[in-house]
């Protein structure tokens, strides 16, 4: 239904087909998040009930691992503890005798990981440093080169230790690391802690969307509230290739800034407006002339002096004489000589540089307006159902509300601008 109404909006020559405009919001779950303690009880009591379906003798069989008193508050470490070991000789008891049920071995698994949670949290989190340390030395691959060594091997391995605090969405990425992974709730399994930011958290899904220029939606995803919608992109962009829609460029904010979402958009022959996450080389006073492939420093120096290809990019060197009679040393003058780094990134953003960069921009504010309009008057603040899919039907729901609104407002306006001849002849006698 969503994609007709799409296609009506297409044949009616409502959509614009230039800009898309690509985005997510954050839905809450429809769920009371449990401490450790009860999720265990709560995960153990729904599948005696569905053992319970197959089985008779099962629910007097398993009655005394149903404990229906919740706890509240934090639980104390001996509270906990008894709970993993009963939860874990319950999940040994059943797996195995219900393998005709995928829906109960599912459920088993989920509280087995559960039990074992405790033991992987410092594991789970010393990978999570180490992924988000990873994805920040690939995000400064576009920095300026500060020592000696041109593979930057010591370069990068400081990085490692050093985090870039401006990456933006590392804190999106890295959301409750020790339990992203983890179910919140026996009574939604899909549903997961998020973060909007590093002070707002969330439990829940995420709507992500791409958005004509017009106003019209034209393409949903539900993800899960931990998942990252940047590498959803591709995905939605798909959606839009398979539907015959059109356009000539994507705009979306810094989160989704990756020469791998960039490479992919230019392959589709579309120009990606997005804004990068940390200072354009121009900011720092270097200029990266495109065409010409050269730089040119604050001081009118060019780098002449050769240029070397590195894994992600490539290095260039400044002439050394003219750094060492340099009155005003820039601060990436090292050793008598200055090189700077340019990432392969900063070079396709270099091409999505045109007059219309700033105007797309400025356009991209207006699927926050959409969003708001869902969450204020439709209900897309927090997920009515329990379930992916159920919650899916919502979001798609919503925003075909969405976009019958608007595609009544728009044809009703484009019937305003045809003109009354007869009124017209009147007037001119």
């Amino acid at each position: 239904m969503f994609n007709r109404v799409v296609e009506q909006c297409k044949k009616k020559g409502i959509l614009k087909e230039n800009l898309k405009i690509l985005d997510a919001t954050a839905i809450e779950g429809n769920v009371s998040v449990p401490n450790r303690v009860n999720i265990l009880r709560q995960g153990r009591k729904i599948v005696i009930k569905k053992i319970a379906k197959v089985s008779e003798i099962a629910y007097d069989e398993f009655k005394e691992y149903i404990n229906g008193e919740r706890l509240h508050g934090n639980p104390s470490k001996e509270e906990l503890e008894s709970e993993i070991l009963k939860t874990g000789e319950f999940v040994k008891k059943v797996k195995g005798q219900y393998s005709g049920s995928e829906e109960v071995e599912d459920l088993l698994n989920m509280l087995e990981e559960l039990c074992g949670h405790n033991e992987s949290d410092s594991s789970e989190e010393n990978n999570m440093d180490r992924r988000d340390n990873n994805e920040d030395k690939e995000d400064k691959e576009d920095t300026i080169d500060k020592g000696d060594d041109v593979s930057n091997k010591n370069n990068k391995d400081d990085d490692k230790d050093k985090p870039n605090k401006e990456n933006n969405d590392k804190s999106v990425r890295k959301q409750y690391p020790s339990q992203e992974k983890h179910i919140v709730s026996f009574v939604d399994i899909d549903v997961r802690f998020g973060a909007k930011s590093d002070k707002k958290k969330f439990v829940g899904y995420k709507a992500h969307i791409c958005m004509d220029e017009s106003g019209i939606v034209t393409s949903v995803n539900l993800l899960h509230g931990n998942e990252n919608e940047s590498v959803d992109l591709p995905s939605l962009l798909r959606k839009e290739q398979t539907k015959g829609i059109e356009g000539n460029a994507v705009a979306a904010d810094s989160l989704y800034d990756s020469a791998r979402n960039r490479e992919f958009i230019h392959e589709l022959g579309l120009k990606a407006y997005i804004p990068p996450r940390r200072k354009e080389r121009d900011e720092e006073g270097f200029v990266y002339d495109l065409q010409n492939d050269i730089i040119t420093c604050p001081y009118g120096n060019i780098a002449k002096s050769g240029k070397s290809r590195q894994e992600n990019g490539t290095l260039y060197n400044f002439n050394p004489k003219i750094c060492r009679a340099c009155i005003d040393k820039c601060k990436w003058y090292k050793k008598d000589r200055c090189r700077l780094f340019v990432s392969d990134d900063l070079k396709l953003r270099a091409i999505d540089r045109d007059d219309y960069y700033n105007k797309a921009l400025m356009k991209r504010k207006d699927v926050e307006r959409k969003f708001g309009e869902g969450k204020l008057w439709h209900g897309l603040r927090r997920a009515r159902y329990r379930g992916k899919w159920r919650v899916t039907i919502q979001v798609l729901m919503t925003f075909i509300v969405l976009n019958i609104k608007r595609m009544v407002k728009m044809l009703k306006e484009s019937l305003n601008k045809v003109p009354n001849y007869g009124t017209l002849a009147l007037e001119m006698g």
